[in-house]
């Protein structure tokens, strides 16, 4: 396969995954043809000689984990051009917290906190590294706030017979700019 062929291949896969939606969906041309379902790639054929007899599938299935639709995703084709609006690029962020990666003891009945500022995009799920001190029957629950403590909460998960130094998440809708607790 040329590189030609080969940036075409890719460029049908991020358009792909840009416009899909709850259907299946396939975009294709003599060199390609790329099929799919919501943002997941299932089959992706080509034809280096462009005329139009797509050889085998190359994938069984793909996904463009750095790209994430928005809330309206659109796509205009004028001859040979594609224009994809409403595309989000995603990107993971660690916050490191400044004590030297001492844990802290929390005892039964008090609260331990992180404040932090989300300044642009947005903030989609936390994680936190929870140590039990060699315990698996420790239970807490995992909340994030709003503009402190007294804010509104925005997601809450009781975690319960948790492994020592396991990492758990909290999963919610896009949250903006801000502080958070």
């Amino acid at each position: 396969m040329t590189a030609s062929v080969a940036g075409i291949c890719l460029l049908a896969c991020f358009l792909a995954a840009g416009v899909a939606t709850a259907q299946q969906w396939q975009v294709e041309n003599a060199y390609w043809r790329v099929a799919g379902a919501a943002a997941r790639i299932t089959s992706m054929h080509v034809d280096p000689s462009g005329k139009g007899r797509h050889g085998a599938n190359m994938v069984s299935s793909a996904t463009l984990g750095s790209l994430a639709e928005g809330e309206q995703v659109s796509a205009v084709v004028e001859g040979p051009r594609v224009e994809v609006k409403g595309l989000q690029a995603v990107e993971e962020r660690r916050i490191d917290i400044e004590n030297g990666g001492v844990p802290e003891l929390l005892q039964p009945g008090h609260t331990l906190a992180q404040t932090f500022r989300v300044e642009a995009g947005y903030i989609t799920q936390i994680e936190v590294l929870v140590p039990t001190w060699d315990t698996t029957d420790s239970d807490a629950t995992l909340s994030l706030r709003r503009g402190g403590p007294d804010g509104e909460i925005v997601a809450s998960r009781r975690l319960e017979n948790v492994s020592d130094n396991s990492w758990q998440s909290l999963t919610f809708a896009p949250q903006g700019a801000g502080q958070y607790y």
